[in-house]
């Protein structure tokens, strides 16, 4: 279940968006770190840090904004891209900001994706030490997802192309 967070101060507004929320499948949370945080700014609501709403809200803007949460979902493996977490049969772990990026292309990229091009979208550049630092992350994901899955081989390398097999 997603999570959110309201920092609102107007208790009749946040049982609302609360209520809301909930229809849409969400849990509220005690801490910043959830899925989806509203924060009161006076006048502007402030959503997970980069979207500004002016008062009085719009709810159904509010809502359309909440649906393009970007969750994807690859065999079970769940990737929350702006909690930077991943969650697997109920259990989840913490993700960096690189391993959020490389896992994101990963599951969208079926196909699988050439090392190069995933330094290009990850690193916005391609040399030696790009490629490199690309492995080691990629090493680290593996541990990640093999810890919730239990599955030993779920990126891999073949002819230049990293996949996810799960």
């Amino acid at each position: 279940m997603k999570k959110i967070y309201l920092n609102i101060e107007d208790k009749v507004f946040k049982q609302a968006l609360c209520n809301l929320f909930e229809v849409f499948g969400f849990s509220l949370c005690n801490t910043k770190n959830a899925d989806f945080v509203l924060d009161d700014l006076g006048d502007k609501i402030c959503v997970n840090g980069d979207k500004i709403f002016e008062k009085p809200i719009d709810i159904f803007h509010l809502v359309s904004e909440m649906s393009k949460m970007k969750n994807l979902n690859v065999s079970g493996l769940e990737l929350y891209e702006k909690s930077r977490k991943i969650l697997f049969d109920g259990e989840e772990i913490s993700l960096t900001d690189i391993e959020v990026k490389i896992l994101s292309v990963l599951m969208e990229k079926t196909d699988g994706i050439l090392s190069s091009d995933l330094c290009e979208k990850v690193f916005s550049k391609v040399n030696e030490s790009c490629l490199k630092s690309l492995a080691t992350h990629i090493y680290n994901l593996k541990k990640k997802i093999e810890k919730l899955t239990k599955k030993q081989k779920n990126i891999i390398l073949e002819n230049s192309r990293y996949f996810l097999d799960l």
